[in-house]
């Protein structure tokens, strides 16, 4: 394979969106009535923190700290293997928080419903197919990185592609 090219060499990205595009995108995530608020706030989350929508839809509620007005992505959730320290703004704080109450209500509903006690998920966005899970300790592989509970990062994706044209407009 000496001296082959890539066949689908990666190229760094330079495209970005522009300060009004930001602002039409937040704005138009109210006017789709098919994106879920778990799914919108984790979009605006993404806005405010720059972080990976991975990152963001597989927090767990034990990263953030309101009091200090932080949220610590641990080493091995990360593309650089180091925990990453993020201050939140007041607005990132409030998503966070009402994310939070919002699968408290969610989790409270499901278990009145299939009668059985309820038991918060650990996750800032759980999945709304999966019942609680376990927070994993150790770190995991890459394949492993899925964390069952938590809301797909591949949701958010299709869910994005799904309403390109609304976007744009």
């Amino acid at each position: 394979t000496l001296g082959l090219k890539k066949r689908n060499a990666a190229k760094p990205k330079d495209r970005v969106l522009s300060e009004g595009e930001i602002r039409a995108f937040w704005w138009s995530l109210d006017t789709i009535p098919t994106i879920t608020p778990p799914m919108r706030d984790a979009m605006r989350l993404q806005l405010l923190t720059g972080c990976r929508i991975g990152e963001v839809v597989e927090a767990a509620r034990a990263e953030f700290d309101f009091a200090e007005r932080v949220w610590r992505i641990p080493d091995w959730r990360t593309k650089s293997d180091r925990e990453h320290v993020l201050p939140l703004t007041d607005r990132a704080v409030a998503i966070a928080q009402e994310a939070i109450g919002r699968g408290d209500d969610d989790g409270r509903r499901r278990a009145r419903r299939q009668k059985h006690a309820f038991k918060p998920s650990p996750w800032l966005f759980p999945s709304q197919r999966t019942a609680a899970s376990v927070v994993r300790r150790e770190k995991p592989t890459k394949r492993q990185r899925r964390t069952d509970g938590a809301l797909e990062p591949h949701a958010v994706t299709r869910t994005v592609n799904r309403h390109r044209e609304s976007f744009q407009k």
